[in-house]
């Protein structure tokens, strides 16, 4: 195994969304600010204090409530110091921060459903204690996704489909999603979240 090869040609290889346009896979527009406003009854937004801890704050006007997605990295990243989200510990807790970026697992959060989901351990960001107070800590919690097995038809469909475990690393034997023609990028990229193209 370590002396075998796949080639992905350039032309097959998806075309990557540019700046304004939607990654239809991570759900959020690339290089186009946002605010992350929590659906808690006073909707407080999502803030830093200390230039890396993650909490909820009434909407201020400062630049640490602002967000983008960088398509490179496919990170979210804070507009004051272009640091990404981050689950302290190399994702070995349950609470966030921004950190410098490595596009490891835990920098990778997709947008899905209203709820921003981690690529690989599918935790949800949320509002700690789901407690809606000026200054309240936000950390990953238990996601409500449900999967299911596929069909014979499914997997039929999918069987040309691409897993990756890293950008041009193909897992052999690995069928992604049935609404996926590829996807990743962790060891077993099975999961609809899991989709890099439809």
């Amino acid at each position: 195994m370590n002396q075998q090869w796949d080639i992905i040609y350039d032309d097959e290889y998806p075309e990557e969304p540019k700046k304004g346009e939607l990654n239809k896979d991570y759900g959020l527009f690339v290089q186009r600010p946002f605010y992350i406003v929590s659906q808690l009854p006073d909707n407080r937004y999502l803030d830093l204090i200390n230039t890396r801890q993650m909490v909820i704050k009434v909407s201020n006007g400062r630049n640490t409530q602002q967000w983008y997605f960088d398509q490179t990295s496919l990170t979210i990243k804070s507009k004051s110091n272009n640091q990404s989200f981050d689950i302290q510990n190399a994702g070995r807790t349950a609470n966030m921060q921004v950190w410098t970026t490595n596009s490891q697992w835990f920098q990778i959060f997709k947008y899905m459903g209203e709820t921003f989901v981690n690529v690989q351990n599918h935790k949800l960001l949320e509002v700690k204690a789901q407690k809606d107070l000026e200054g309240q800590s936000v950390g990953v919690g238990e996601g409500q996704f449900v999967t299911r097995q596929m069909t014979k038809e499914e997997k039929e469909e999918v069987k040309d489909s691409k897993c990756y475990k890293t950008r041009g690393n193909i897992i052999k034997g690995c069928t992604c999603h049935p609404s996926c023609s590829t996807c990743g990028y962790n060891g077993n990229p099975v999961r609809e979240i899991d989709c890099i193209t439809c």
